[in-house]
């Protein structure tokens, strides 16, 4: 199996950090940073957000595309299926707006002159090849469940998700986003729940049945499904952990806290 591999997407860490401007209320989608200043574009896009029922694709969208000019041709055409009717088309525009004008802003910089939110996957190497061989590990023991190998997978540095992740299989290899600036043992926890989900989602599909709607806002009829499809992949992880690699059990416990579970 292809060990994993660590990769700076710009234009990934550019749309996210577009997404960290918008509060959206008990929304388990939300990667709301509060203490960002609120640009011009934010209220539009939070409206925009909220009419579109297919909003979720949004998430996903920048993993699908490996450059700024391949995410707004995505958003200009009709690869997100989910976003075709006319709330999602205004949900898509708004968004690829809110990105022009996000990426053309220059970044400010913190107290000790760096800028915010780099795109370089900054990984001391050690790090880099211990994590390596940790999520092989992993991953291993989490594909051999599903009686699969397990497909390469691409590490994305994305700062703006901070303690969240987001995951597609894409082309024959898995793409997860999530912020390396975590300490190891959060991010390996991070990783192996994006990958559960892969193996997890499908069976939880298929108990409550292909039409069952999803909503991760908090209160909306579709909340349960999301939390069944959490709840199933949270519950997988530990299997994983507890058999590949027991000495991440806490991390994973304090990890695992914030979804109740």
């Amino acid at each position: 199996m292809t060990r994993a591999t660590f990769v700076a997407r710009p234009h990934a860490a550019h749309a996210y950090g577009v997404l960290a401007h918008l509060d959206i209320g008990q929304d388990a989608a939300s990667i709301y940073d509060a203490s960002l200043p609120q640009p011009p574009w934010a209220e539009g896009l939070v409206r925009a957000w909220h009419h579109a029922p297919g909003r979720l694709a949004l998430q996903f969208a920048p993993l699908l595309a490996n450059s700024e000019a391949e995410l707004l041709g995505l958003l200009r055409g009709t690869g997100l299926a989910p976003l075709q009717d006319e709330a999602g088309q205004v949900l898509r525009q708004t968004f690829a707006a809110a990105l022009r004008t996000h990426v053309s802003t220059p970044t400010p910089a913190t107290d000790d002159g760096h800028q915010s939110h780099t795109t370089s996957p900054h990984l001391p190497p050690a790090t880099r090849t211990q994590l390596a061989a940790d999520l092989h590990t992993l991953r291993t023991a989490l594909w051999a469940i599903a009686q699969c190998q397990p497909p390469a997978l691409e590490v994305w540095h994305v700062p703006a998700l901070r303690g969240h992740g987001r995951a597609v299989s894409q082309q024959g290899r898995r793409v997860c986003a999530t912020s390396l600036d975590a300490p190891s043992d959060e991010v390996l926890c991070q990783i192996l729940h994006e990958e559960c989900h892969a193996v997890s989602d499908p069976v939880v599909h298929e108990e409550l049945g292909v039409c069952a709607p999803r909503n991760t806002a908090v209160g909306t009829p579709g909340h349960e499904v999301h939390r069944a499809l959490e709840r199933a992949a949270v519950t997988l992880g530990a299997l994983v952990i507890a058999e590949a690699m027991p000495r991440l059990m806490p991390a994973y416990a304090a990890w695992r806290a914030r979804f109740g579970v």
